[in-house]
């Protein structure tokens, strides 16, 4: 594209398009310096613009983040409108967001995803929503922020080799938009969490369980609850046990099942207490697997996902690989696995949901096509809303992950034929032990 201005910017190169905004790579004249910087400037397209509920949360939220100061969360220089254009001015990073690192890895390693890779892109983005979940205002009250819209998409990695978030604030302003009243506001129904599809208050165990996804994902290249529809997903959500890592790769460290689970745990309240003390535990699985692991060693792989494609990528030495082959089947727990999923089978509190269900379209469950976009339901519920249906379940004899065990679905027997063998064993046994006993006695007194 020729470059053009834009108030005191100059938009020399775009960087992408999405549901709501189109991102440039400029240049800022820096007045009483004579200088200018490389930004990234996020113009929200005109029919969020012109919405006036819009842009009054838009603006507030812009200026709630850019308060935020932290290595792990891509910063905000500025907000404000131009020619009726409402946008943002952020930090540019140079990279590749992780969304397309996880295909190139899925498509050209047989490992897949590195895990020392993986654990620490988990870390990072982990500190980066801590910071963000405790940060404070200038007179020291805490500012509330939930970044509501973790996911690949939302994390670039650059080539010097930094982790950043991106987008905290957006998703809040268009949930509370006209526009999504209206079910006309997309966003990522694969990375939301049981608590944001409930239509419920949202606090940073939300961001947690989307965390959980993703590194699921990482390790795994698979996303544990994605169907070949958007209504199949949220179906999966209410429906689908997620099984543990390990049961989907062979070769996944048992501890990295139970910290997996414990992110992905249906009740917020048994999550991880905080994405710090998640990080901890991510931090402290990959200096076991991968001591002095360093951004150096996350560099070189963001330059191989960047570079020619018929470069292969070498494994730095000591970074554990993770077996390529097939996974057994996973456990079944007598959950119904569905492939063919219409609205009605959608939980009824879901399916009435307008603002989610009409934006759904075809979904992802293949990383190499984009997930589609499907309408985020506002964040507080209603007061005459029915009792929440049950979250994703957890796999049973998932080590710590007890948290997220749902109880046997109705109409399934299974267990009381185990019942019902076991007394009938009981019985054999006993009558065995009565017969032998009646007759060593009688060989007993018999010889007196």
């Amino acid at each position: 594209m020729d470059a053009r201005p834009f108030g005191p910017y100059t938009l020399t190169a775009p960087l992408g398009e999405g549901g709501m905004a189109v991102t440039f790579k400029a240049t800022e004249r820096l007045e009483h310096i004579d200088g200018e910087r490389v930004v990234a400037v996020k113009q929200i397209l005109p029919s969020f613009s012109d919405d006036e509920s819009f842009r009054v949360m838009f603006l507030d939220e812009a200026r709630l983040t850019a308060k935020l100061s932290h290595q792990n969360i891509c910063k905000i220089y500025t907000a404000g409108e131009v020619d009726n254009t409402l946008f943002i001015a952020m930090e540019f990073v140079d990279g590749v967001d992780l969304w397309k690192l996880i295909r190139r890895a899925r498509a050209d390693l047989d490992t897949g995803f590195p895990l020392p890779h993986a654990l620490h892109v988990t870390q990072q983005i982990l500190q980066g929503l801590h910071a963000a979940h405790t940060a404070t205002d200038t007179d020291g009250s805490p500012l509330g922020l939930v970044h509501r819209d973790v996911s690949p998409q939302n994390v670039l990695l650059s080539r010097n080799g930094e982790v950043k978030v991106i987008d905290f604030g957006v998703a809040k302003a268009r949930t509370n938009s006209a526009k999504t009243a209206a079910g006309m506001v997309k966003g990522k129904v694969m990375y939301l969490s049981p608590e944001q599809l409930r239509a419920e208050p949202l606090d940073a165990r939300s961001d947690l369980f989307a965390v959980g996804l993703i590194l699921y994902e990482l390790v795994t290249g698979i996303h544990p609850l994605a169907g070949e529809t958007d209504v199949q997903t949220v179906h999966n959500y209410y429906n689908m046990e997620i099984v543990p890592p390990s049961h989907r790769r062979p070769g996944i460290p048992r501890a990295l099942d139970t910290l997996v689970m414990r992110a992905l745990a249906s009740d917020p309240a048994q999550r991880w207490i905080s994405c710090d003390e998640m990080a901890q535990a991510v931090a402290t699985g990959l200096a076991r697997i991968h001591p002095g692991y360093t951004s150096r060693t996350l560099r070189e792989f963001v330059d191989w996902a960047m570079d020619d494609e018929s470069v292969p990528y070498e494994l730095p030495g000591g970074l554990t690989r993770v077996p390529s082959t097939p996974a057994p089947p996973a456990r079944s727990t007598g959950r119904r696995r569905v492939r063919t999923v219409v609205e009605d089978d959608v939980p009824e509190q879901i399916r009435s949901n307008a603002e989610l269900v009409a934006g759904m379209g075809p979904a992802a469950a293949d990383l190499g096509q984009a997930p589609s976009p499907a309408a985020i339901p506002a964040s507080s519920p209603s007061p005459a809303s029915p009792a929440p249906p049950p979250g994703p379940a957890v796999a049973p004899g998932t080590p710590g992950a007890t948290a997220g065990v749902q109880a046997p679905p109705a109409g399934d027997d299974s267990h009381w034929a185990w019942y019902l063998a076991i007394a009938v064993l009981s019985v054999i046994a006993i009558g065995c032990l009565g017969f032998f006993g009646l007759a060593f006695l009688s060989a007993l007194f018999g010889n007196y």
